[in-house]
């Protein structure tokens, strides 16, 4: 949740007054044009960004007074997938493993097993999709109840767009998680998500069910 949610870059205001819950269960689209504030927001629920201005929660803790108690409940895919070169999917896996305890190493890998991902593959050699599908095994690895999801989809192509949105859907339905996932492409998001956001210059603009913007709208 967010509560009168500010945040400030020099002069410019990404985020001005945000007031939004999201309830547990379920995939929330957070939608809106480039520099609406999609990002920002995300990364104050990560706790990589101090509000300006009012307050933010995720499962209760403020992810910038406890960051660490915070991310025990998150999973995090950003825009670009955070894998490093020299690694192979493997040692993705084992990294992330040994950093987080309740990393489900097994259904990741057979996760990845599923969509013809070899697992000795160097990340550098990976398509922009496989490594979309990693960073989302990874997050799904982590048995986080929260997936927060930066626009993961702006450098796919749709086969890879509409592969990572069914693997997520899947996950969801059988975890019983909730998921933010941030577009700027409504068209990719309608059929998977519960919930829509709208963000326009930095305020929510819409927040309904999907059923109740598609009929009203």
């Amino acid at each position: 949740e967010a509560r009168d949610l500010a945040k400030r870059y020099g002069r410019v205001w990404a985020l001005s007054g945000i007031d939004v819950e999201i309830p547990a269960g379920g995939i929330t689209a957070l939608v809106g044009p480039n520099a609406a504030g999609k990002s920002t927001l995300i990364k104050t629920w990560v706790g990589f960004e101090r509000p300006t201005r009012g307050s933010v929660r995720v499962a209760g803790i403020d992810p910038w007074g406890d960051r660490a108690g915070a991310l025990d409940h998150v999973g995090y895919v950003p825009q670009s997938p955070a894998l490093y070169d020299g690694l192979t999917v493997e040692d993705h896996l084992d990294l992330a493993a040994l950093l987080r305890p309740a990393f489900d190493r097994s259904s990741a890998a057979e996760r990845l097993d599923q969509l013809d991902i070899p697992g000795t593959a160097s990340a550098r050699s990976l398509s922009g999709g496989q490594q979309a599908q990693v960073a989302l095994a990874l997050a799904l690895g982590t048995q986080a109840e929260i997936l927060l999801l930066d626009e993961p989809l702006a450098s796919l192509d749709p086969l890879a767009r509409r592969e990572f949105l069914h693997v997520l859907t899947d996950a969801v339905r059988a975890d019983g998680s909730t998921a933010l996932l941030s577009s700027h492409i409504v068209t990719d998001v309608e059929q998977a998500c519960d919930r829509l956001i709208v963000l326009g210059v930095g305020r929510v603009l819409l927040h309904s069910s999907v059923a109740d913007a598609l009929a009203s709208h």
